[in-house]
C-alpha cells in the first residue's frame, strides 16, 4: 500500500472531502543478524537477522526498507460492533475499510462526541479515508447483521519521520499515499491516468491536518503541476484505475 521511503468529506468541508523497516528491527533486520542475534539470525532472532521485527527490518507492515515507521492495526467484525479503543498519533493516520457499501463509521472521542463520520466517504475515497482527528478514539460500526467487514487502521508518525528521495515515481490501481515529502523547494508533479474513473491527489500537512487539492480529475489524461506549499507533509492518491505519479524537487 504506502509508497513510503515512506491510500478523502471531512469535517472541514474541503472539496470531495479532506487526506515506511522500523524499530525493533533495525536495519535489514541488523547487520547479519546483529549482536545477540548471531550469524544468519542467531539466537533469539528471526532468519537473516532479524530481532522482533518483520523481514528487512519492517515494522507493523513498511514497505520499501525506510527509516521511517508505519502502525497498522487490524479490526474485524460481522454486524454492528465498536471499535473500543484507537489512539490516533500525530501525523498521517487512514482508514482501509472493507467493504465499502453497506457500512457506516462514525469516529468517537473520549468524552462521546463524534468527530468524524464515514460513510459517503468510504466511497469517495475508495476505500482508503484520512483520518483528522489525534488522540484516543472509538469507532461506532453500522452494519446489517451478517455483514463481515475488516477496517486496518493504517498510521505513520510525524515524530521523528524522514522525507522520502526525490524523484520517485508511484504506479497502482488503487489509493495509496507518499511521504513526508519536503516541499519548500518546490515539487513538480505529473500524472497519467488510464480508464475511465475518478482520480485526485491531495496535500496533507506533517502532524495530518488537511491542506490542499493538487489534482482531481475523471477518465483517461496526464497533466503536470506543481505544490505550492513551504513545509512538509504527505501526498493521498485516491484512484481505482491504473496511473503513474512523478514526483521531482523543483518548480514553482
Amino acid at each position: 500500500m504506502a509508497a513510503v521511503g515512506g491510500c478523502l468529506g471531512s469535517n472541514d468541508g474541503e472539496e470531495n472531502g479532506e487526506e515506511n523497516g522500523g524499530e525493533n528491527g533495525g536495519e535489514n533486520g541488523g547487520e547479519n543478524g546483529g549482536e545477540n542475534g548471531g550469524e544468519n539470525g542467531g539466537e533469539n532472532g528471526e532468519e537473516n537477522g532479524e530481532e522482533n521485527g518483520e523481514e528487512n527490518g519492517e515494522e507493523n507492515g513498511e514497505e520499501n526498507g525506510g527509516e521511517n515507521t508505519v502502525i497498522e492495526d487490524e479490526f474485524s467484525g460481522t454486524g454492528p460492533g465498536t471499535i473500543d479503543q484507537l489512539d490516533v498519533v500525530e501525523g498521517f493516520s487512514a482508514l482501509q475499510v472493507d467493504p465499502v457499501e453497506g457500512l457506516d463509521l462514525d469516529v468517537i472521542d473520549a468524552d462521546g462526541v463524534s468527530q468524524q463520520t464515514l460513510g459517503a466517504d468510504l466511497q469517495i475515497y475508495q476505500s482508503f479515508v484520512p483520518l483528522f482527528v489525534q488522540g484516543e478514539h472509538e469507532i461506532d460500526v453500522q452494519a446489517d447483521e451478517g455483514v463481515e467487514w475488516t477496517i486496518t487502521a493504517i498510521q505513520a508518525p510525524a515524530a521523528e519521520a524522514t522525507t522520502v528521495d526525490l524523484p520517485m515515481t508511484v504506479e497502482g490501481t488503487e489509493p495509496d499515499y507518499v511521504g513526508p515529502i519536503d516541499f519548500s523547494e518546490g515539487v513538480s508533479v505529473s500524472i497519467d491516468h488510464g480508464g475511465e474513473g475518478e482520480f485526485f491527489m491531495k496535500r496533507f500537512d506533517l502532524d495530518g491536518s488537511y491542506g490542499d487539492q493538487l489534482i482531481h480529475g475523471t477518465g483517461s489524461y496526464a497533466t503536470e503541476t506543481d505544490v505550492d506549499y513551504e513545509g512538509m507533509g504527505w501526498i493521498l492518491i485516491t484512484a481505482s484505475e491504473e496511473y503513474e505519479v512523478g514526483l521531482e524537487a523543483g518548480g514553482n
